[in-house]
């Protein structure tokens, strides 16, 4: 894992690292992106069989949005084609049928093709380089302004938890904080 800057951000995996199939993780009701850790719970039989096999093979996952929360088996139309490419970091085995696992989300992909939902679900999947920035300065200049909205915006939401102050205080990329923003 390299730490250089590109034009589009932060390197958090060689394009040429990622595989062009990958075991795919339906996310619900959430959208992940790269550059965040996020904490799942996962009970779906599918999943728990994908998370076994990635964490035995220390292999990178797909994390893909449902696009209905309540499905509880989503095929190829049921997410979208949107994606992130995520390192399992952490497993903790919950009870027998369900694990609380932490993904590092490291780039985007586009699912080109999703097949062979048994024993869980694979897609054939490309990078999506991030776009090229613009200005740096201006850039900077937003993305303190936009770090600044954020942090308001949280302050007005009790239900969070302090710690999402934190988060934002942390980011220092425009892009990040923008990800997190509803």
């Amino acid at each position: 894992m390299s730490s250089e800057t590109t034009v589009g951000g932060p390197v958090l995996i060689d394009p040429s690292e990622i595989p062009g199939v990958m075991p795919v993780l339906p996310l619900r009701n959430s959208v992940f992106f790269p550059g965040g850790v996020l904490p799942l719970a996962v009970g779906r039989p599918k999943s728990i069989g994908l998370v076994e096999d990635a964490v035995r093979a220390d292999r990178l996952i797909a994390v893909v949005t449902q696009r209905r929360m309540e499905e509880e088996d989503p095929g190829s139309g049921g997410l979208y084609r949107t994606g992130t490419v995520a390192r399992i970091v952490r497993t903790q085995k919950m009870g027998e049928n369900d694990y609380g696992i932490v993904v590092h989300g490291l780039a985007r992909v586009r699912v080109l093709d999703l097949f062979a939902e048994t024993p869980y679900l694979h897609a054939r999947v490309e990078h999506v380089p991030e776009p090229p920035r613009v200005d740096r300065v201006e850039i900077e200049a937003l993305g303190i302004e936009l770090k600044t909205v954020a942090l308001q915006l949280v302050q007005t939401m009790p239900e969070l938890p302090p710690e999402a102050t934190e988060v934002i205080e942390w980011l220092t990329d425009p892009g990040q904080v923008a990800d997190l923003l509803p």
